[in-house]
């Protein structure tokens, strides 16, 4: 009867593990955030879990925090602001998305004035391609330094912190 029970606890515990190994590889990853480009919704040093599945069903979306795939192997968290076809410029202390005035009440700072022309060379976003700027405008590497990112480059969207505290990050 012993054995019957160890060798019923070692079958919920493997299950257990293969279930977890999933879903790190196929569901959730976990990502330290690395600098200040994202205060302050994220922080240095804190610890993100980012859902790989979900955009297999769903759009990106403005405001989406992604955690993508940089063309050189470096992983950059940041925020997405511009979306395929739109034009993107910042102005007068703000961005505007195809003229009109996009609501950050996330930033620190904004940086320089820019357009995606001056950026990218293309007046709008090509389809599947995406502008992503951090939080903390004037510390962040971002689409201003490198151009826009392209859908296949989205490792996926940020869960949640969940170290030093936990939070949730998109709505």
């Amino acid at each position: 009867m012993k054995e019957k029970h160890e060798f019923h606890t070692l079958k919920v515990l493997m299950t257990f593990v293969i279930f977890i190994l999933f879903m790190k590889v196929y569901v959730l990853t976990v990502f330290t955030v690395d600098g200040a480009s994202m205060d302050p919704t994220l922080s240095d040093g804190e610890l993100i879990i980012v859902d790989r599945f979900g955009y297999n069903y769903q759009k990106v979306e403005r405001y989406d925090v992604i955690v993508f795939k940089h063309k050189d192997g470096t992983y950059f968290v940041k925020r997405v602001i511009g979306l395929p076809g739109e034009h993107i410029a910042l102005q007068e202390k703000s961005i505007y998305i195809n003229q009109e005035r996009l609501a950050e009440n996330y930033l620190i700072e904004q940086g320089q004035p820019f357009t995606l022309g001056e950026v990218t060379g293309k007046k709008r976003l090509p389809s599947q391609s995406y502008f992503v700027l951090g939080d903390h405008r004037t510390h962040s590497l971002d689409s201003r330094n490198f151009g826009y990112i392209h859908r296949q480059q989205i490792v996926g969207k940020v869960f949640m912190r969940y170290f030093p505290t936990v939070k949730s990050i998109n709505k």
